[in-house]
């Protein structure tokens, strides 16, 4: 067996390449940019207000005179006209400044008669409320770069500058395959010594909270052809394949067997940690593959561990991958020396508190927690106050 941190190594060395597509901006939200992108144009593009108000020249307001209001000039306003001296124009917030106008006055700080403006001049200053060509982005400026992630700001900023599509990292298409004789889909009646599989309902909704599009397929009898068979069947469509159940030493446990049967790459089997020992991880070309424990609570934690990071990484976020806090712990804990254990955890007023029923077979404690609290291998006994890391579960 190996540790933690060695398989988590091996695991990251031999990811997939990442794949880059282009998509509609509209479609791009939650994925990384694979793209460099220097903006096309000037924002904004020409001088325009900033307000509801009157457009004039300051010099014209410092002679304190009541100026013409010649012109309205709403927003779209294509053929725009030149104000002479003493002229001054209706304008509305986003239309274009005209020739002759250098300010904006807000329609409360100006007093119209007729079509008679006045306006006080110690209200206004020179430029007040002209939003100036180029002030936000120049064309030609870098506004992004490979690695950010497309958060809605980000859309709407990269659409204001007139993009409508971009490459990105493609998330990997994933497919689960559960086996187990015993297993039944929930909303079917339960003989003697049958349980509900729920593994592949809790990885499908982990993956789609990720964005990553899944495929469940139906669940697989303990034989090893029928394995084999699924296997190589959820292979042809998909980037990484994930495997409840089977892959443990028991006499019908053959997903080992299967994947060796189908070429696939062993990168490591088995874990010092607790739950979740004899977990496989291997590779098929450029496909990723995972056998994870058929015990819920084990599936669970050694997807949060090893599939969620590696699928982050794959899709260019490295920055959102692993970033374990470290946080007080609420009581004493003693765990088994030389296992590193992922147990269940409540985080709340900066201290974490251990949950019960933490056997893997159990889901009650995941369903109430909102960590995994990391206590490694080499120490058993933990104290109240001791600095542990925590894994946040969103």
């Amino acid at each position: 067996m190996i540790s933690v941190q060695e398989a988590k190594q091996i695991l990251f060395k031999h990811l997939p390449e990442p794949k880059i597509i282009t998509v509609k901006l509209e479609d791009a939200v939650g994925l990384v940019l694979a793209e460099d992108l220097a903006a096309p144009l000037d924002v904004p593009s020409f001088d325009n207000s900033a307000m509801d108000g009157y457009a004039f020249s300051f010099e014209d307001c410092q002679n304190r005179l009541p100026m013409v209001v010649k012109y309205t000039i709403p927003a779209g306003t294509v053929d725009l006209p030149e104000l002479q001296s003493g002229e001054a124009a209706r304008i509305f917030t986003g239309a274009p400044i005209p020739k002759g106008c250098d300010t904006v006055v807000m329609q409360e700080l100006a007093s119209r008669k007729d079509d008679f403006l006045t306006i006080e001049a110690d209200t206004v200053k020179k430029g007040d409320h002209i939003r100036k060509q180029a002030s936000q982005t120049s064309m030609g400026d870098q506004v992004a770069q490979v690695g950010w992630l497309l958060k809605p700001a980000m859309i709407g900023f990269l659409a204001g500058l007139g993009f409508d599509r971009v490459s990105v990292f493609r998330p990997p298409n994933v497919t689960i395959l559960t086996s187990g004789k015993e297993l039944v889909s929930p909303g079917n009646s339960l003989g003697f010594g049958q349980v509900y599989e729920s593994s592949s309902y809790t990885l499908k909704a982990a993956l789609r909270e990720m964005g990553i599009p899944v495929t469940s397929m139906p669940i697989v009898e303990d034989d090893l052809v029928r394995i084999q068979e699924s296997i190589e069947t959820a292979l042809g469509n998909s980037d990484i394949l994930l495997v409840t159940g089977g892959i443990s030493v028991g006499d019908f446990d053959f997903v080992n067997q299967a994947f060796k049967n189908l070429g696939v790459e062993q990168l490591f089997y088995k874990i010092r940690q607790k739950p979740g020992k004899p977990l496989f991880a291997g590779k098929r070309e450029n496909q990723l593959v995972f056998g994870l424990p058929g015990n819920p609570g084990s599936t669970l934690t050694c997807f949060y561990q090893y599939v969620k990071p590696s699928i982050l990484k794959i899709m260019g976020k490295e920055a959102a991958g692993e970033k374990p806090q470290l946080v007080s712990l609420e009581g004493d804990f003693q765990k088994r020396l030389g296992l590193t254990h992922f147990v269940k955890g409540l985080v709340r007023n900066q201290e974490v508190k251990v949950l019960s029923d933490q056997e893997s077979y159990k889901m009650n404690a995941f369903a109430q927690s909102n960590c995994l609290i990391e206590f490694e291998e080499t120490k058993e006994m933990f104290v109240k106050g001791d600095l542990v890391r925590v894994h946040f579960l969103d």
